[in-house]
């Protein structure tokens, strides 16, 4: 992730296991990594016995048999290329001689050893920094597909470009905010003890479903990650370190993205039965999202195995996820309203039954209406504070009157007034009517 940052191009490799593989490739080139406790450590970790002769030599070459870049922290960099210059030449790394080349193989590292370390605890400086920097890159994804998803609808209602764009924006931020703070925060408790405390949860769930169904599961994720399936025990390990993680992250995701409805039920600006149904449909979502995404990978595993781009494979799963989130939201949602209508449905009926009456009381033409409606339509950030302020109020139906009344009042500004001539005018095209015979022509 430092080194995307830093404008290189990054690739980690090493999650395969491959015996004396390179754990990232940067620039094309592979790279292996030693964060040890001392410089000499770092360097000799790469070295290993001959079986033949005995002798040391550096372990980690390219397809070309040219030694790997070695990366060593950014503290142990100085010492690294003093002792490497020496392992040249004493012989021990193959294909070169020079001891000079120990500049080209050892690569400094981004951070210090001590940084290294802190990135795996948790609540020090160095870690959050980290994890900052991964959910900011994590959390780009759901700041483009909530904006642009935002934008269309608000295009397709409002013909306004402006508008839209504005609108994507402020739910892009939101949603972005939401999610690189459920993030840091997941990354931050995946470090502490409460991991360990869930893996035996997980265990118990792996083994209360039975073998088969956790291999299942485990490699329809494997498969969209471009990864071979795995049995047995391995599987096992593996399906209860993935729910005890997920368990965590989703956990932490769903108290996060409750936030802005939790502060609206406690300031009474929705009612606590509205709460209870926005909570359910998010809950369904996240869960939605997990079940369509193993779909998608156990049809990705079942078809073509583990040889899909882990890329290709992550945007499907992405995509399905997606998908299954939102429709069993929308369901939970669906089932709830046969309980409990949602509150905007609830105060836009009344909304509009004390908005009618205005109309009929006033005697507002069809023009006066049109107008009133362009300035309510213009009002969003009104209506939105008065319909929030209704779920508390004793006397709703004056509230919605006396928010309506002001704009009734300018518009009645524009109406000609009727004095005393125009009343005498009346008079007298009513007696010529009446004596030319003429009403026949209304």
């Amino acid at each position: 992730m430092l080194d995307k940052l830093h404008g290189e191009d990054s690739t980690v490799v090493g999650r395969d296991n491959a015996k004396h593989g390179p754990d990232k490739i940067v620039a094309n080139l592979p790279v292996q990594c030693k964060y040890c406790k001392t410089a000499n450590d770092s360097v000799s970790a790469c070295f290993e016995s001959d079986p033949l002769t005995g002798l040391k030599t550096y372990k980690y070459t390219d397809l070309n048999g040219n030694p790997m870049k070695l990366e060593v922290a950014s503290d142990q960099y100085v010492d690294a290329v003093s002792i490497m210059k020496q392992k040249i030449a004493d012989g021990q790394v193959p294909n070169v001689s020079d001891p000079n080349k120990a500049y080209d193989i050892v690569r400094k590292g981004k951070i210090s050893y001590q940084q290294a370390r802190n990135l795996a605890k948790a609540g020090n400086i160095d870690s959050l920094r980290y994890d900052a920097a991964n959910g900011a890159i994590t959390c780009l994804s759901a700041f483009g597909i909530t904006s642009l998803v935002t934008f269309a609808q608000v295009l397709w209602g409002a013909k306004d470009y402006k508008l839209a764009a504005k609108q994507a924006l402020f739910s892009g931020l939101q949603v972005y905010g939401l999610s690189f703070v459920a993030n840091v925060v997941a990354s931050q408790i995946s470090r502490t003890a409460w991991m360990n405390a869930a893996k035996p949860i997980a265990a118990g769930f792996g083994e209360l479903i039975g073998p088969k169904a956790t291999q299942a599961i485990i490699n329809a994720f494997r498969a969209l990650a471009g990864k071979n399936a795995i049995y047995g025990a391995a599987a096992q390990k593996s399906f209860a370190k993935f729910v005890g993680a997920n368990a965590v992250t989703e956990t932490v995701m769903i108290v996060v993205f409750s936030i802005p409805d939790t502060y609206r039920m406690i300031q009474g600006r929705i009612s606590k039965a509205q709460y209870f149904k926005n909570l359910t449909s998010l809950i369904s979502s996240f869960f939605g999202s997990i079940a369509g995404t193993a779909i998608a990978g156990a049809a990705i595993g079942e078809k073509i195995g583990g040889t899909i781009n882990k890329n290709v494979g992550k945007a499907i799963g992405f995509g399905v996820g997606m998908v299954m989130g939102g429709a069993a939201g929308a369901i939970t949602k669906a089932v709830g309203n046969l309980f409990k209508e949602d509150d905007a449905i609830i105060t836009g009926r009344l909304f509009n039954a004390v908005l009618i009456n205005c109309i009929i009381e006033e005697l507002l033409t069809t023009d006066e209406q049109e107008k009133l409606v362009e300035m309510l339509d213009a009002d969003k950030k009104g209506l939105k504070e008065l319909q929030a302020s209704l779920l508390t109020s004793n006397t709703q139906a004056a509230d919605i009157a006396h928010y309506i009344s002001p704009m009734i009042d300018k518009i009645k500004k524009d109406r000609t007034r009727i004095d005393s001539a125009d009343e005498e005018k009346m008079a007298e095209l009513i007696d010529e009517s009446i004596i030319g015979g003429d009403l026949d022509e209304m």
